[in-house]
């Protein structure tokens, strides 16, 4: 069943995972939507969701559960920690969302994969692994930006260059035929 074969309120649906998460009891959700793809896949994998304890340290490469500011919810990465604010983003998407601590609802303890392999998001390697890919990925983007943009530049020298030199070109043609005419006489 794909996850936008369904049509809920989102907001019933949090007060009855809210209402579980404070009792300590896991939640288990479908992922639904291309976010987080490939570690989860919409509509096959499904993950548990836990309350974050009074005392829990955020660190990049975490999961979480978040309010958004427009009121909707997210599952995304910690790209990076700050004071009173994380950065969230999804594994395969290239803006960040900076979300204040508040916000985050709860924390991703497991994936259940659609082959039946479980991955415990809580485990230290596996949270730099992908905190690592994360980063490199915001690397990658700004560096292909930039070589896109200096592309561009260089394209824009060239266009320029190649004007002048084609107005060169047209202004000698100009003088060489003035030349020419200069010394034949058109009287006879």
């Amino acid at each position: 069943m794909s996850c936008n074969e369904l049509q809920f309120d989102m907001n019933d649906i949090f007060n009855s995972i809210k209402s579980n998460l404070e009792k300590g009891i896991g939640v288990t959700i479908s992922g639904c939507g291309n976010s987080m793809s490939p570690f989860i896949e919409n509509g096959k994998d499904r993950i548990l969701l836990n309350r974050i304890s009074e005392n829990k340290r955020i660190r990049a490469g975490e999961i979480y559960l978040y309010r958004r500011s427009g009121g909707s919810y997210a599952i995304h990465r910690v790209y990076k920690v700050k004071k009173d604010f994380v950065l969230m983003l999804g594994d395969s998407q290239l803006f960040i969302e900076y979300v204040p601590k508040t916000e985050l609802l709860a924390i991703v303890t497991k994936v259940f994969k659609e082959d039946g392999i479980i991955i415990d998001s809580t485990n230290f390697l596996f949270i730099f692994r992908y905190a690592l890919k994360a980063k490199l990925k915001i690397y990658k983007h700004r560096i292909s930006n930039t070589r896109i943009r200096f592309i561009g530049f260089i394209k824009g020298i060239i266009c320029v260059c190649a004007r002048k030199i084609k107005m060169a070109s047209m202004l000698f043609m100009l003088k060489s035929t003035k030349v020419i005419t200069k010394g034949i006489n058109l009287r006879h």
